[in-house]
């Protein structure tokens, strides 16, 4: 094979399939755990971290050598998982236990776990990787996090409660992706110094 491949999970044999794109041919799997959810690649391309839910770990892939280099215990049941804007973390997302893990995008090592809400957990990064914020379906809440420290915000932000310490500007978009009147999918952080993170769609 030449160049990159193209990687597919598979949940029901819990692998990761190579798939040459020159020769649009399967070119052998990986086993990395049971059900394993999310994937992404690290680095220069090569490393991949994979979500596996049956254990509640992560998988690091090294896709050069199609084997796995290191397992992390993170929360139950991570499902999406991120690489960071800056490149040097990976923030996943455990749906069972509340939480976000964060590694380290090199190593791999664990920095800091940080409570969320309840529910299925997809995360955004604002532009100036200041703020994550991560949707909690369960709680109908979007919780802010304070990327470099590792710290969530006092307030969390609700659809049908805008006067929350801590966030302004709620926009509600009930129309976008099936999502109820209750669903935050928009807002505007402000930290203590009333310094303005952006907008996170």
């Amino acid at each position: 094979m030449t160049g990159k491949p193209i990687l597919v999970l598979n949940a029901g044999s819990g692998s990761v399939s190579f798939i040459d794109p020159a020769a649009l041919a399967v070119d052998g799997a990986v086993e990395v755990g049971e059900d394993p959810r999310d994937l992404v690649q690290a680095g220069n391309g090569w490393m991949v971290f994979v979500s596996v839910t049956g254990d509640g770990s992560v998988a690091m892939l090294d896709t050069g050598e199609r084997r796995v280099v290191r397992r992390t215990a993170v929360g139950r049941g991570p499902g999406h998982i991120y690489l960071h804007p800056s490149g040097e973390e990976v923030w996943v997302a455990n749906d069972g236990s509340g939480d976000l893990t964060v590694l380290n995008a090199v190593a791999g090592e664990p920095l800091a776990t940080i409570p969320v809400g309840a529910g299925h957990h997809k995360i955004a990064f604002t532009p100036d990787r200041r703020w994550t914020f991560a949707t909690n379906i369960v709680d109908a809440t979007v919780t802010a996090v304070d990327a470099a420290r590792h710290l969530r915000s006092p307030g969390e932000g609700r659809s049908d409660q805008e006067d929350r310490p801590g966030f302004e500007g709620f926009e509600e978009h009930g129309a976008q992706g099936g999502w109820g009147r209750r669903d935050l999918v928009q807002l505007r952080a402000q930290d203590p110094a009333d310094a303005e993170a952006g907008a996170v769609g």
